[in-house]
């Protein structure tokens, strides 16, 4: 009976330590509201221009928000905002994914706090290595 709990406790033990240790060195997050520059190193993104990139990598942000209503009429979008600077989404397929050091889908909200009004659907931030004077 005591060679019974002594086995049970070194299973439990090894157990514990086995999910302890698998948090830490995960490799690059998937989902979430940030694509890193380690993510945009992908062989599969070579050659893409940054809207194609979050298309295969976070295809959410992309998604048309707001009301479907056929009478409503407007961009149903996020924006994109390339170094502090506010684009229609569309121009981030000028923007190639070697040039962007990191991405950011931000919402409504916090976009219209940091940005002003005209984010109604949220904002996709992209810093790039060549900043503007």
């Amino acid at each position: 009976m005591r060679t019974s709990r002594m086995n049970l406790s070194a299973v439990c033990c090894v157990l514990l330590a086995a999910c302890a240790s698998s948090g830490g060195a995960a490799g690059p997050r998937r989902g979430g509201n940030t694509i890193t520059a380690e993510e945009l190193k992908e062989p599969a993104l070579a050659g893409l221009n940054t809207y194609d990139a979050i298309q295969r990598l976070r295809p959410n942000w992309l998604r048309e928000r707001g009301s479907s209503s056929i009478r409503q009429s407007g961009d149903n979008f996020p924006k994109a905002i390339i170094n502090d600077v506010p684009y229609p989404l569309e121009y981030l397929k000028s923007v190639s994914v070697p040039e962007v050091t990191e991405m950011q889908f931000i919402s409504a909200s916090d976009a219209t706090t940091k940005y002003g009004t005209g984010f109604p659907n949220g904002a996709v931030l992209v810093l790039t290595a060549q900043r503007p004077d």
